[in-house]
């Protein structure tokens, strides 16, 4: 399969050889890891404790050493992510999440009951723990409430209905989407509290409703989506608001899950871009890397943003399709552009994968200081001095492992699998507890002081991500596949009118 790389994009601007650029299609096909079972308790402890990071070979002598450690670390992550859900099931369940040191149960609202369970199902197929899976299935089938609060889950129901087939997870989710209260798309947006309401209300449809509209034959949920496109596009409101990260991901992923057949929200896209650039938000240090910066007179980065290297690469994916000898009809500008974009995703990937080597623990701080005068990169990422906030927690989010995992795909170089196996192996040491894993208050500080919190997005989103990136890349492709903001996956399609297909 082709690795997109800048050399290879290079080759394309300058003309160097005709060969075909064509993506090699593979069918969807599940995968069930048949490896051994290891177990954490008593899985080489040694290398575990002392922060080993194994390095995989890149000789094909090597070849079989790079597929054993890729199995044992795959294994690894699913051990986790079976003391994770365990300990939730044990412990919470069907609460919203677990809370691993004081064990409460929290009574959640109507309809963020069970979020830890809907949310991990995809994981927990993709990693063949189908005991677990039966179980959240069961749950859902039998005692799922539907409530206001019901939406988030959405995304995981259809997710769950795209890799299995399985006609239960496709009827919830649309009870859902007929139960949540409608909006009205046509009224302006100054009719609402804040314009922000109206983008909370389009992010929770724009990647799910257009496939609940595909499997159901229900045109009305597309044409929410469409009629919230088109408030977006007439009042222009999407750049007023686009300094919520949040917002403009879900923007890039929505044209990715449409394999770029909407010349509109290709603009979009790189019209954002460029607003960062010219805003000063996206801008480099004095070294020359690439970095989000915070909308505020201090250069620094939070790790929230760390997955903007994620959608910076997912952007250029489509084109892959493209043939060196079509390449030629196509605007220069437009390829030249393509490699800027890798490079600034590997660059702001790479900041942030400094910004763990800055911390004691080697998880990321939720902020970090990038001084923009240092020559030498390696002294430009500083840990932020601030007692009196949470400024270097940790709450076992994905953003980082998500920019792995695709990076990973995109280029083929090793060093984000072993950035992965550094990340994991961060996560078991220093947020591992004896029921579960717990957020950290302060990762630069030894041994870590741990938080009461296991949230949803950990199985979810972050073992999911790190599960992939050591996994083979006909498991989920990219170019067929689209991971929502929790997570999860969805199929991509040829264009809002056309029936998407798994195959």
């Amino acid at each position: 399969m082709f690795v997109l790389t800048k050399f290879g994009l290079l080759i394309l601007l300058f003309g160097i050889g005709l060969f075909d650029r064509t993506i090699i299609v593979q069918s969807v096909s599940i995968y069930h890891p048949n490896g051994r079972t290891a177990n954490l308790e008593t899985t080489n402890e040694k290398s575990i404790q002392s922060n080993e990071i194994v390095k995989l070979g890149n000789n094909d002598s090597d070849q079989q050493d790079r597929t054993i450690e890729l199995e044992y670390r795959r294994q690894f992550v699913v051990d986790m992510a079976k003391e994770a859900w365990n300990s939730y099931v044990e412990y919470a369940w069907p609460q919203y999440n677990l809370q691993p040191l004081s064990l409460i149960r929290q009574k959640a609202a109507l309809g963020y009951s069970g979020e830890t369970i809907v949310s991990s199902m995809s994981t927990l197929w993709l990693m063949d723990l189908q005991t677990e899976f039966e179980q959240a299935r069961k749950w859902i089938e039998q005692e799922m409430i539907i409530g206001d609060q019901s939406m988030s889950k959405i995304g995981s129901l259809l997710s769950c209905f795209a890799l299995t087939g399985d006609s239960l997870f496709r009827n919830k989710a649309q009870d859902i989407a007929e139960l949540s209260s409608p909006t009205d798309l046509t009224g302006k947006v100054g009719g609402y509290v804040h314009k922000t309401l109206l983008l909370n209300e389009w992010l929770k449809q724009r990647l799910e409703y257009p496939y609940l509209s595909s499997i159901t034959n229900q045109s009305k949920y597309l044409k929410r989506v469409q009629d919230m496109d088109y408030i977006f596009d007439k009042q222009d409101i999407l750049n007023d608001e686009v300094s919520e990260k949040t917002n403009w991901i879900t923007k890039v992923k929505a044209f990715i899950q449409s394999r770029g057949s909407q010349p509109n929200e290709r603009k979009q896209y790189y019209d954002f871009i460029d607003s960062m650039e010219r805003s000063g938000n996206l801008r480099r240090t004095r070294s020359g890397l690439w970095y989000m910066r915070e909308q505020l007179p201090m250069n620094y980065m939070t790790s929230s943003h760390c997955n903007i290297g994620a959608m910076l690469a997912l952007g250029q994916i489509d084109k892959l399709n493209v043939r060196v000898v079509d390449a030629w009809r196509e605007n220069i500008q437009e390829l030249k552009r393509t490699v800027k974009h890798l490079d600034m995703a590997k660059q702001i990937t790479e900041l942030c994968h400094m910004s763990t080597l800055s911390s004691a623990s080697g998880l990321p701080p939720k902020l970090f200081f990038v001084s923009e005068n240092e020559r030498n990169s390696s002294n430009e990422v500083f840990l932020w001095r601030d007692q009196d906030s949470d400024s270097q927690s940790y709450w076992l989010d994905p953003q980082l492992a998500e920019s792995y995992f695709v990076l990973w795909r995109l280029t083929h170089e090793e060093k984000y699998r072993d950035y992965a196996w550094e990340l994991a192996l961060a996560i078991h040491k220093n947020c591992r507890t004896k029921t579960g894993y717990a957020s950290v208050r302060d990762v630069s500080k030894l041994p870590t002081t741990k938080l009461d919190n296991q949230p949803p997005h950990f199985l979810s989103s972050t073992l999911k991500y790190l599960f992939l990136t050591f996994s083979s890349d006909q498991i989920l492709p990219l170019d067929k596949w689209v991971f929502n903001g929790d997570g999860q996956p969805l199929p991509t399609y040829d264009g809002p009118n056309s029936e998407i297909k798994l195959n």
